[in-house]
């Protein structure tokens, strides 16, 4: 490797190619889904992931691979940390945090709703 010091942007980057890429192979998208939670616990990282189309790929892993508990599991979690509200807003009741998030689906509008809130 020879430039080590690339921006953490480009590990969220590599890992959305990566289950784009590959998502037809379960174990691909198990090894991304498990490196993604220490990623998102990084507020850029998670702002990051959002644009980067990451629920995305998550949604279409567990829909892809329904009888995958591991991968279940890990993308649960996943899911968890891109729901957490961004800035200031962190801690704050799911009403107002969740409803209001724009951006965790990236399709290209301003008024996206959140996955979580697509889910219930």
């Amino acid at each position: 490797v020879d430039n080590v010091n690339l921006p953490w942007s480009c590990a969220i980057y590599s890992v959305v190619n990566w289950m784009v890429a590959f998502a037809d192979v379960e174990g691909i998208q198990i090894m991304c889904l498990k490196c993604l939670p220490y990623l998102l616990e990084d507020e850029s990282q998670r702002t990051t992931a959002q644009r980067a189309g990451l629920t995305d790929s998550v949604l279409r892993a567990m829909v892809l691979f329904p009888d995958s508990i591991e991968l279940h599991t890990v993308a649960f979690h996943t899911l968890v940390l891109l729901a957490r509200p961004l800035g200031g807003n962190e801690g704050m009741l799911f009403h107002t945090a969740m409803v209001n998030t724009r951006g965790i689906f990236n399709n290209g509008s301003n008024n996206s709703k959140n996955g979580i809130v697509i889910m219930l």
